[in-house]
């Protein structure tokens, strides 16, 4: 990715109003992306969660920085199987 509003959201230590909507407004990759590569939790991460593309809430899943509770959530009440058994095997590897 080089995309540099991408690189700077994957850097921040915390999250503003304005940089929340800038990340749901990125492309659909871009999304995938930083809910695969986001360290810091925020409301960001949640956000992501909901996201319409499944695709982008397989990659939070996938993403061991999520918190436990989002895992858990999308683990049992996601609408996509894939995302479910994703979370699962998330929660698995950390021993959750």
């Amino acid at each position: 990715m080089e995309n540099r509003e991408l690189a700077r959201l994957l850097d921040l230590e915390e999250w503003s109003p304005n940089d929340e909507k800038i990340a749901l407004n990125l492309k659909e990759e871009e999304r995938i992306y930083l809910a695969k590569h986001i360290k810091k939790y925020d409301g960001i991460i949640i956000d992501l969660s909901y996201d319409r593309s499944t695709t982008v809430r397989e990659a939070v899943a996938s993403n061991i920085n999520t918190p436990i509770n989002i895992l858990r959530r999308l683990s049992t009440s996601d609408k996509c199987k894939t995302v479910k058994d994703i979370s699962n095997s998330t929660l698995k590897e950390l021993g959750k």
